[in-house]
């Protein structure tokens, strides 16, 4: 299968160039067979990225570590789970990954208007094949995810602990998915302005892909901000993180163009067209959650932490923000191992007047490979506590015979920062999503 990937991945690079080639010439020519060469041409490019990105899942599922990636990102003790996500965890996987995505849109696009907007079809296939050709080329000739390794490892290196997360599974896809999606406004855009006419139906479905762009690019963003809050600690690491940043980019042109197209349609329908109540109450839900997220980051400014050390059965009192009286009683330090890390976990019993116990987990992580042996430094895992009214935030930083010294910090409205992304979600697309309302004199 790991051969058979390999080519996989040379004959998509192959029918790229090819569609890109047929597709133009066939669009400036006016040659059906040469338009319909380069629509297939696409499909052959996304059936040979399927079968690359197949390969490269069996290489990383069973360990074939004969391939640099798979020896780069997993180790033979790493979870399943973890070991499937690898297929977007690095350089390579992860621009695979990501053109896998991009050729499932841009067949998906292709399909559905093969038979309508004539004139531009040929041109959004070229564009979408030279948008695929790039990533492939950058594939098969700097970071080929088949490259090999002589000789072959006993073990790999391991995935790095801050990408052993479900965040990270959701996050990374997430943005690809955002971005692959807007590749093909892009394409309809140039194949615009080539054949200088694009159906309204076309039209139509360029803010459709639009919307939908911005809703996993929304979504990759707060599930940004979910992971490094829980994997950085308390401080606002997300914006600091370049990668993280990057996406906002995207977004922000995509919420321009957007609410530009949504109010000329308001001014076309003026006349008499009434708003859809899609619409109408995706608006509500999208300004409630702009409300309740900017509330919610406010909050978080009225944070209060502090640090202490504790003996096992010891406690400490401390006051949140909202003035109530926590107590914190160690358990004392318990090691285990997992699959394939040791674990050193300090769990806190925190009591307040008037509410049940809980038990809040902080752990110190050594990562090792199969043979036992460290594969990168130690790594801290946070433990927290969610209510509606705060998240409690520990974190153990050092562990001295049998005591440990632990900072425990009160983030104010927590929660709501995820209920607010996600409502923003959700409620603009809704707002955004174009569709026909009542037929008039404008029926778009």
């Amino acid at each position: 299968m790991i051969l058979v990937g390999e080519l996989g991945l040379w004959v998509a690079l192959l029918m790229a160039a090819w569609g890109a080639i047929v597709s133009f010439a066939g669009g400036r020519l006016g040659r059906a067979d040469l338009i319909a060469s380069g629509a297939r041409a696409l499909y052959a490019t996304f059936a040979g990225l399927v079968l690359a990105s197949a390969g490269l899942l069996v290489a990383l599922v069973t360990s074939d570590f004969s391939l640099a990636y798979v020896a780069s990102v997993t180790s033979a003790n790493l979870p399943l789970g973890y070991k499937v996500a690898a297929l977007w965890a690095g350089r390579a996987g992860g621009m695979l990954a990501c053109s896998l995505i991009v050729a499932v849109c841009a067949a998906i696009a292709v399909a559905a208007n093969q038979t309508r907007n004539r004139a531009a079809m040929p041109y959004v296939s070229g564009m979408l094949s030279v948008v695929l050709l790039v990533f492939l080329a950058i594939l098969c000739f700097d970071v080929n995810p088949y490259a090999r390794l002589v000789p072959i490892p006993a073990e790999g290196r391991g995935m790095h602990p801050d990408l052993q997360h479900p965040a990270m599974v959701v996050h990374l896809p997430t943005l690809y998915v955002g971005y692959a999606a807007a590749a093909i406004p892009f394409a309809f855009t140039i194949a615009a302005l080539a054949s200088r006419t694009l159906e309204d139906e076309a039209a139509l479905d360029v803010r459709r892909w639009a919307a939908a762009s911005w809703l996993f690019i929304t979504m990759g963003i707060v599930s940004g901000m979910w992971w490094t809050y829980v994997d950085a600690g308390p401080e606002p690491a997300w914006l600091h993180d370049p990668i993280e940043r990057s996406s906002l980019f995207p977004w922000l042109a995509a919420t321009a163009f957007l609410y530009v197209a949504k109010r000329r349609d308001v001014r076309a329908r003026a006349a008499g067209a009434l708003v859809g109540t899609r619409t109408l109450a995706g608006r509500y839900m999208l300004y409630v959650g702009i409300v309740v997220f900017v509330i919610a980051c406010a909050g978080f400014t009225f944070r209060k932490e502090r640090e202490v050390t504790l003996a096992p059965g010891e406690s400490t009192t401390l006051v949140d923000p909202f003035g109530r009286e926590w107590t914190f009683t160690s358990q004392g330090v318990s090691d285990f191992p997992e699959l394939n890390r040791a674990v050193e976990a300090v769990p806190l019993r925190a009591t307040r007047a008037g509410a049940p116990p809980r038990f809040i987990i902080s752990e110190r992580r050594e990562y090792v490979d199969s043979r036992g042996q460290a594969t990168f430094e130690p790594s801290i895992e946070p433990g927290i506590d969610y209510s509606l009214l705060q998240a409690t935030y520990v974190v153990l930083t050092n562990i001295a015979r049998d005591r440990v010294n632990l900072r425990i910090a009160f983030h104010p409205l927590m929660v709501w920062v995820w209920v607010g992304g996600i409502a923003i979600a959700i409620g603009g697309t809704m707002t955004f999503w174009p569709a026909r309302l009542v037929r008039g004199s404008d029926a778009r």
